[in-house]
């Protein structure tokens, strides 16, 4: 199994990539992205990293990177909950280190964190091929609703 270890400020150019991956693969990216978008997500992720609203883990395989994923604090507009909930998310396995348990261990490791962090909930927006993961893990579809265009 690939070691996971906490992704530091150092790491960002790699999680920026990987993110970029993961939105082009899961056809996200909609009409474009801005012309700063990397030096835009390098600041976000910065941000959160250091401010601690943002936990990065990476599962490494040798020398590579050979995925991701995050848990975002998500404390409400105003920030008046008592309970503690999280996103995960930027769960991305670079093509060549699928089918192996990567993803798998990312989402245990990040649960487990949580848990202990005594988060409440965790809410997720899964691929098609990452929903048999998450449900596996006790994810169940609620209630969230979008509309996908404003035409």
């Amino acid at each position: 199994m690939a070691p996971i270890r906490q992704a530091g400020v150092a790491d960002i150019p790699v999680l920026v990539d990987l993110w970029h991956a993961m939105l082009v693969e899961c056809d996200l990216v909609g009409s474009g992205l801005v012309d700063d978008w990397r030096s835009r997500l390098e600041k976000a992720f910065a941000a959160e990293i250091t401010r601690g609203s943002a936990v990065w883990w990476l599962a490494e395989i040798g020398q590579d990177v050979a995925g991701t994923c995050a848990i975002f604090e998500q404390r409400g507009r105003s920030q008046i909950f008592i309970d503690r909930k999280a996103t995960l998310g930027g769960m991305y396995v670079r093509p060549a280190f699928r089918r192996r348990g990567i993803a798998l261990s990312l989402a245990k490791h990040a649960i487990a964190w949580c848990r202990q962090q005594r988060f409440t909930l965790i809410r997720l927006h899964a691929s098609r091929d990452g929903r048999p993961i998450y449900e596996a893990l006790g994810f169940v579809t609620a209630t969230e609703m979008m509309r996908l265009s404003l035409d």
